[in-house]
């Protein structure tokens, strides 16, 4: 990288170069040469200043990496219901993570767009559970050393061959935050191993189960603490023992103009609640719409997600 920077550097240099003796520009000229050449420099051999450009495409744009993350794409299988499995393996160096679909108070929002498509009904991105991690205090739901996020292509016709393009926005953290871009094609995306396969069937083990909200494992309620408002989810003890016992809780509001800090965990032999402090985004007055509500419920190996919070 730093031969390439070079390189780069001293192109860019003798074009601006030739630019400034072309106009004429003499003293003028050099001091911003001088400015130019030493924050060309400095930029080039520090990836802080370029953190928001699309980094390390190459002709297939399905294996990207640099010193901090890899990442590669993967076909895995053809469904019974005809559809296709991908699998989007990210590995991270130490300490490094990068963010779960809903990041929490802070952190970087995934995006995924569908550039171009052919025979593409829909994409699902099956999001396994995060781990909660704090910075200065705030919750965050991210991943470290590694993610497997599965794919699933829906095509609009069984029998008729689907492809995409695919661009993703993802952010990697450390001591500093990084975002980036990467272009994914479907038709260079490699095939996955048996151990690629098993992987990426582990990770969809993870991914929370959908609770309809009609049936009454979780209820809510809503109370006023002076000029807090609390949300209160009480959980079902006889369905969320053994391997569904909750470990934490993930409180997320569908449109984004609310936001929960202050949560606690209640707990005794008989009961189990989850609290939360409401916020509106422009500190305005809440009008809490409960079907908006997203509550995840995390277990030790993945856990349950409920759309909407009923008495």
């Amino acid at each position: 990288m730093k031969k390439i920077s070079k390189i780069i550097s001293t192109t860019c240099l003798e074009r601006i170069k030739s630019s400034l003796r072309l106009i004429k520009v003499k003293a003028f000229g050099y001091v911003v040469l001088s400015i130019l050449s030493m924050m060309l420099s400095l930029c080039l051999t520090n990836p802080i200043c370029y953190a928001s450009e699309t980094f390390g495409l190459s002709e297939n744009s399905e294996i990207t990496k640099n010193e901090y993350w890899d990442i590669k794409f993967f076909k895995a299988w053809r469904t019974e219901s005809g559809n296709y499995q991908y699998g989007l393996f990210i590995d991270l160096d130490d300490n490094w993570k990068t963010y779960w679909k809903h990041p929490g108070n802070s952190g970087f929002k995934p995006e995924f767009q569908i550039l171009k498509s052919k025979n593409l009904a829909k994409l699902e991105v099956l999001w396994p559970a995060p781990n909660i991690f704090y910075e200065n205090e705030t919750e965050v739901y991210a991943f470290k050393s590694k993610l497997i996020l599965p794919i699933l292509i829906h095509p609009q016709e069984i029998n008729n061959p689907t492809a995409f393009e695919l661009k993703i926005n993802l952010g990697f953290c450390k001591d500093i935050c990084v975002p980036k871009s990467f272009h994914l094609k479907s038709e260079n995306a490699q095939n996955a191993s048996n151990f690629q396969n098993n992987e990426i069937r582990e990770s969809i083990k993870k991914v929370p189960i959908n609770l309809n909200a009609s049936t009454k494992y979780v209820s809510c309620a809503v109370i006023k603490e002076g000029k807090k408002l609390i949300l209160i989810s009480k959980l079902d003890e006889k369905f969320f023992t053994n391997e569904k016992k909750i470990k934490d809780a993930i409180f997320y509001y569908e449109d984004g103009s609310i936001w929960f800090n202050e949560k606690m965990h209640h707990l005794d032999e008989k009961t189990q609640l989850f609290s939360a402090t409401l916020h509106h985004v422009n500190n305005q007055n809440i009008l809490l719409d409960r079907s908006k509500i997203e509550l995840t419920l995390l277990t030790q190996n993945g856990g349950f997600i409920l759309s909407g919070c009923p008495y």
